[in-house]
């Protein structure tokens, strides 16, 4: 038989969730509450990651799509190996294996040739819920229907070649019959204006300058 990427990824994803669930173990073995919580966390990590290999619960997925493309499972895994990661040689080793891992995803995300299984393919998780990227295009409340320019509908380039046809803010045309005027007769004879009213002007008595004859003997 012959080995395909999916086999490869399944069970590189299987080891990752071992060592997550060994990871947490340790953590419940150095004792204490903090150390319990984060054990706990580990381990329920490691449950899910291998029941993704398996069956894709669909109260689960809804709220964990980035596990559908190998960058967001790289960040995954880098984000619980970090967790893991202690000064205890067994959760050292967990943690180490599992960034290695999630370095690796993120490097094969950059990589075309490289294709990600089908249980990390994003129209995987929209086949889970029974909806394809069109049917969700069509179902969304924000999704605009396309303009057809067939029968009485016009296309978007029709407006901008032939007008709006009935827009409220559409002005008709002026026409010229009869005696009435277009508005380019305006510039070019002019409008039939009345002349303009001459203000009267207040004629202002003229002062008279008498010259200064005192001078003068």
């Amino acid at each position: 038989m012959a080995v395909t990427n999916d086999i490869v990824f399944r069970v590189v994803n299987l080891v990752a969730a071992a060592f997550m669930i060994i990871g947490g173990v340790a953590f419940i073995l150095q004792g204490g509450f903090p150390n319990f919580i984060t054990a706990v966390y580990s381990i329920l990590f490691g449950v899910i990651t291998g029941l993704f290999e398996f069956k894709l619960p669909k109260a689960i997925i809804q709220f964990a799509s980035f596990m559908f493309s190998l960058l967001g499972r790289g960040l995954f895994y880098i984000f619980l190996g970090c967790i893991i990661l202690n000064y205890n040689s067994l959760s050292l080793a967990c943690g180490v294996i599992i960034i290695l891992i999630g370095v690796v995803y993120c490097i094969c995300h950059f990589i075309p040739q490289i294709e990600p299984p089908v249980n990390m393919r994003s129209s995987t998780f929209e086949a889970s819920f029974g909806m394809s990227q069109t049917q969700y295009n069509q179902e969304s409340p924000y999704h605009q229907p396309s303009h057809s320019a067939s029968g009485n509908a016009q296309s978007p380039s029709s407006f901008h070649s032939n007008g709006p046809a009935e827009s409220p803010y559409h002005q008709p045309s002026y026409s010229a019959p009869g005696n009435a005027q277009s508005p380019s007769s305006f510039h070019s004879n002019g409008p039939a204006m009345p002349p303009p009213l001459q203000q009267e002007t207040t004629p202002y008595p003229q002062k008279t300058y008498i010259p200064n004859e005192s001078h003068i003997p």
